[in-house]
């Protein structure tokens, strides 16, 4: 499985990486919206976990590659994966692309056992 992750916390980012490679995972990673936008152009992923709010002046940046993602990737899962979690923001991101939002902290085994589940529904 494919797994493209987002994050720009980059000990959060490097410890998913290490866990879903440690799993038979293919991992691509990406820290910031512009390389995140990059990477999907040109790879296509099983799965997909996506921070909101990126290194960025514009805040929840997260919208922009939930955005490039539907574009280039429509069928891909979409796990929202943020600290952001009002009803809100969560409907937002569910709105624009997220097929399931879930709320940091979470454990890895349960991103891991969403994502599974996500790829077996769609």
């Amino acid at each position: 499985m494919r797994i493209l992750l987002i994050d720009d916390d980059e000990e959060l980012r490097a410890a998913m990486e290490q866990f879903f490679l440690a799993r038979g995972c293919e991992v691509l990673c990406a820290g910031e919206m512009e390389e995140a936008v990059a990477v999907i152009r040109h790879h296509r992923f099983d799965a997909a976990i996506v921070d909101l709010e990126l290194n960025s002046v514009e805040g929840l940046d997260g919208f922009s590659v939930l955005k490039a993602l539907r574009q280039s990737c429509p069928r891909t899962p979409v796990i929202v994966y943020s600290g952001h979690s009002s009803p809100t923001i969560t409907n937002a991101a569910l709105r624009q692309g997220g097929n399931r939002f879930i709320a940091k902290p979470a454990s890895l085994p349960h991103l891991l056992a969403s994502m599974e589940e996500l790829c077996q529904v769609l």
